[in-house]
């Protein structure tokens, strides 16, 4: 976790991409492993955005790829965009060490209070 501000339920957090084991022939991260992240990323700001009470699995995602990611840091972005009792509207973005716009998805999720998830 880089920074989390749950007034705007919105995380960042630090991921490491590995060349050894995420990426594809191209020498880039595989599209799966970025799609990964951005769940990753949206997930967490779904937990932040409960305060804590709550995991919200995905239903659905759809993730646009802007540009190639490389081994090496990456830096993601989650917000929940709209917090409701039975769904969750959520955003990612995945950056380079440059700050440039790698990936981006749009989410949908269940918030289940963590009491129900088994």
């Amino acid at each position: 976790m880089i920074a989390v501000n749950q007034a705007e339920r919105r995380v960042e957090v630090a991921f490491e991409a590995s060349a050894e084991t995420m990426a594809n022939p191209m020498k880039q991260i595989q599209g799966g492993y970025l799609c990964a992240m951005l769940d990753e990323c949206m997930s967490v700001a779904c937990m932040v955005a409960s305060g804590m009470t709550a995991v919200a699995p995905t239903v659905e995602m759809k993730t646009s790829f802007f540009r190639p990611a490389m081994p090496g840091p990456l830096r993601g972005v989650g917000t929940v965009v709209r917090w409701g009792k039975t769904i969750a509207f959520t955003e990612g973005e995945l950056y380079d060490p440059e700050g440039r716009l790698l990936a981006k998805a749009t989410g949908t999720a269940i918030p289940t209070p963590f009491k129900n998830y088994k």
